[in-house]
């Protein structure tokens, strides 16, 4: 008979419904039913990419989605080049720029494919790239607008859709809440019936005199 170090393990088996009898010194020795699912390891967690609460908003009204689809921010929807992945002459293709000063740069810090956007710290003005769409195209539609933002400051950089309405320039802003790290920003509008001006600008901008870094891409548009 082996001896494992103090545990000895004793079968009896009888001739008519036979049984087992275990003994240890260290104490008894649980049993499992064979009949029962041994469970496997935990799932890795798989949640939605949520808003932080942090994240703050600016001018008029913003709207804030808490939960973002994995695979929106992977099509433009109506933007052309929201991933940022076509360059000409230094600029993005598709995108108007302004007050950038020639100066934004394509990065390979990107949140998906080989490229994002990081727009200049320029004195005095607020540099931003814009994309336009006519009213007739969206008018009395309900749109989304968002894209993949990074900063390293609160309230420097920001997704924005401008229109006219009853005389006065109506502005959703949703600006970063600068930890960091690469974060949805999304905004719904309805585009009113009424809507005055003969086009939509969707913006991506940052704020004069802010330094530190600004990154954008996977940028997208949607008729929801």
């Amino acid at each position: 008979m082996d001896f494992v170090r103090s545990c000895v393990v004793m079968t009896l088996i009888l001739a008519l419904g036979g049984f087992g009898l275990t003994a240890c010194g260290q104490g008894d020795v649980p049993t499992i039913d064979p009949d029962s699912e041994i469970p496997g390891p935990a799932p890795l967690d798989e949640d939605p990419i949520e808003m932080p609460e942090s994240a703050t908003t600016d001018e008029d009204i913003a709207l804030v989605e808490t939960e973002v689809e994995e695979d929106i921010l992977w099509d433009s929807g109506l933007l052309q080049n929201g991933s940022f992945e076509e360059w000409t002459n230094g600029h993005p293709v598709g995108w108007e720029i302004r007050a950038t000063g020639g100066n934004e740069i394509r990065t390979t810090n990107s949140h998906q494919g080989d490229y994002a956007i990081s727009l200049p710290d320029v004195a005095g003005v607020y540099p931003m790239i814009v994309q336009i769409f006519s009213s007739d195209t969206l008018r009395g539609h309900e749109v989304e607008f968002g894209a993949m933002m990074l900063a390293d400051e609160n309230g420097k950089f920001a997704v924005q859709i401008r229109y006219t309405l009853d005389g006065e320039e109506v502005r959703r802003t949703l600006t970063h809440p600068g930890n960091s790290i690469w974060v949805p920003l999304n905004t719904k509008v309805e585009i009113p019936e009424d809507i005055e001006s003969e086009h939509v600008e969707f913006v991506i901008f940052r704020r004069p005199n802010t330094e530190g870094l600004t990154l954008a891409d996977s940028a997208y548009l949607n008729i929801i």
